[in-house]
């Protein structure tokens, strides 16, 4: 159980990481950015490897969730 002992206050400030993520996951997947209300945003490019796929994360994604579809 936790505790929250200082409530932050508006705005909510974040910055966006970049980078590569792999899923060793079998199948054809689709990877959508979500805006901050839940809705898709256009795919990110997925790149089939040899044991799933992978995608790329940048700074211009401006997403903090991500919804990953099986084809």
């Amino acid at each position: 159980k936790s505790i929250i002992k200082v409530v932050g206050k508006a705005p909510i400030m974040a910055e966006q990481i970049t980078g590569e993520i792999t899923l060793k996951l079998d199948g054809d997947y689709t990877v959508y950015p979500l805006t901050s209300s839940g809705e898709r945003k256009a795919p990110l490019a997925v790149t089939k490897t040899s044991g799933g796929f992978k995608f790329s994360v940048m700074k211009d994604t401006k997403a903090m969730n991500f919804e990953i579809v099986k084809n």
